[in-house]
Parts: structure tokens; sequence; C-alpha cells
């Protein structure tokens, strides 16, 4: 094997491929939080209707409410970052079952669709979601790269040798 694949086939889980993993899937979510994540139409069908980003931080503190009206998409995050500890500390199976969880409730997003969101108080303004942004497929690749790391490394991934048990040297 040569290029990419034949590195990957040799790729052990060491420290170093850990904190690269890790430190990559940091970094796509601290960008998906910049980004603009989900577009929604506030007050469709008025004359004053119009189109609005959020964030993924945003978002972020907006899903902290999800749970109130059925959406816990929320979950995702620490789920996410629990995944992330466990492969650091090379709990691959129970980073992949966590992660393929948080993964599922990233799915739970699409019920914004048909979901009024109310965005005042009184119920003046409303919004719903129109389209998935960029941010949004980044916070789901920040879940699906460790996820597909994990599962690799359990079972894939070539181990590293036993080390050798220190024998005293023998008696002259």
């Amino acid at each position: 094997m040569s290029g990419f694949m034949g590195t990957l086939h040799r790729m052990v889980p060491t420290r170093s491929v850990r904190l690269a993993v890790v430190g990559a899937c940091i970094a796509l979510y601290l960008l998906s939080l910049y980004m603009d994540a989900l577009q929604f139409i506030e007050n469709p069908g008025t004359p004053n209707a119009q189109i609005i980003h959020h964030s993924g931080i945003i978002m972020f503190f907006m899903g902290i409410f999800g749970p109130l009206s059925g959406n816990f998409a929320i979950l995702a995050n620490p789920l996410l970052w629990a995944g992330w500890l466990m492969i650091w500390s090379q709990k691959y199976r129970g980073a992949a079952i966590t992660l393929f969880i948080a993964f599922l409730f990233t799915l739970q997003t699409a019920q914004l669709r048909g979901q009024l969101i109310n965005e005042d108080e009184g119920g003046v303004n409303v919004s719903y979601m129109t389209h998935l942004l960029p941010g949004w497929w980044i916070w789901v690749l920040s879940i699906v790269f460790p996820l597909a790391a994990a599962i690799y490394f359990k079972w894939f991934a070539p181990k590293l040798p036993a080390q050798p048990e220190f024998e005293p040297p023998a008696p002259r």
C-alpha cells in the first residue's frame, strides 16, 4: 500500500495520534461555534419578514431551552466532550458508543423545520428554520470524525506490542 491508505493502515493510536485527533476535533468544534449554523425566516408571510442567520454559539445557548419544547440536540455537546475524554484515555468502545449517540442527537436539529420558534416573550415575532448552514455541518463533522477515529482505533488499528517485563539479571 502506498500514500494515505498505507499510512492509515499503519497508524497506531499513540499518545501523539490521540492528541492530534482530539485537537483537530476541538478546532472543528470551535470553528462551528463561530460560523453561521442555521438560517431562519422571521415573521413569514408578513411585510416585515426577514432572513436571519444564527451562529453556532447562538444556537448553543438557544439549545439550552430546547428540551422544554422536546428538542434534545443540545445533549450532543456534552456527549461529544465525553467522547473526546474517552479517546484521550483510550476507552475507544465507550467513545464510539457515546459519539454515535451524540450523532443521533444532532439529527434532531431537523425537527426545527416544522417548529414555530417565538423570538420574543409576547409571541409577536416568530421564526421557522429554513436551512442548515456550514457551521452546523462542521459541528456534525466534529462528532463524526472522532467517532470514525474511535471505531478505527478499537477494531482496525494495529496494536502496540506489549512491553517486555523487566527481568533481573541471572545470578552468576
